[in-house]
């Protein structure tokens, strides 16, 4: 029998509990251990990992995967991070604003600040890359209010990501190795193939979801039809 190897999976974030935290559209407000002004709450324990934390860990795992099935809020706020730390990594790479030797570490930390800040798209603007996946606020208190989150965000990451990727004022070899991937190559899809991977997703999460009634539903069979010790031949009226 040829033995089939096990299905390895993309990292995922633990910030996917729906409901626990506001949400615009389908993207969550989460807890953010941050001094940058915005509307994410502060994370109530400042020793356990936020979502930045999640993002920057995970970035290099995940850049090898082309799939990646959406667990809940969490998995989509990671997904924008793991796109602006690649956009990060091209302005510090060869060709990017620092270039080759990667300057000093207060040169890229300077240059992802800037970039940090500058003007970009949110979910529903044509400019987002990755409106298959998200949905565009309801009016415009909630694009000001998601604006304003994804740029402390933005900040966030740029300000913990230099800490990572340099040595003193030597890049890291093994983050710019990564410098080139594309995490499901979402930056350069065109309308027609992001609406494909939105449509994989979608019905990613529908099977999941299918298989979680049939567990759901195998427990409860269980919990009716065997007794302790005894098998019950028929179900209780109560039980139909």
């Amino acid at each position: 029998m040829q033995r089939v190897p096990p299905r390895v999976q993309a990292f995922h974030s633990t910030f996917n509990t729906d409901g626990e935290y506001r949400t615009i559209g389908n993207v969550p407000l989460l807890p953010l251990k941050s001094k940058i002004r915005g509307p994410a709450p502060p994370a109530p324990d400042p020793a356990a990992d936020d979502i930045v934390d999640e993002a920057i860990y995970y970035f290099r795992p995940n850049s090898l995967f082309r799939n990646f099935e959406i667990g809940g809020g969490g998995d989509r706020v990671m997904i924008y991070l793991l796109l602006f730390i690649q956009e990060c990594l091209g302005k510090l790479a060869p060709g990017g604003r620092v270039g080759a030797a990667g300057g000093s570490a207060s040169e890229g930390s300077r240059v992802l600040a800037n970039h940090a800040l500058q003007n970009f798209a949110i979910p529903g603007d044509a400019g987002f890359p990755l409106n298959a996946l998200f949905e565009r606020p309801a009016n415009k208190l909630e694009a000001d209010t998601l604006r304003q989150y994804l740029g402390q965000l933005r900040q966030e990451t740029a300000a913990r990501l230099v800490g990572r990727i340099y040595d003193g004022n030597t890049l890291s070899k093994w983050w710019m190795s990564f410098s080139k991937r594309r995490f499901m190559a979402m930056d350069k899809l065109n309308d027609a193939q992001r609406a494909e991977i939105a449509a994989f997703v979608e019905s990613e999460q529908q099977r999941s979801s299918f298989q979680q009634q049939v567990h759901a539903y195998t427990d409860v069979c269980w919990d009716k039809c065997i007794m302790p010790g005894k098998v019950k031949a028929a179900l209780d009226r109560a039980d139909e």
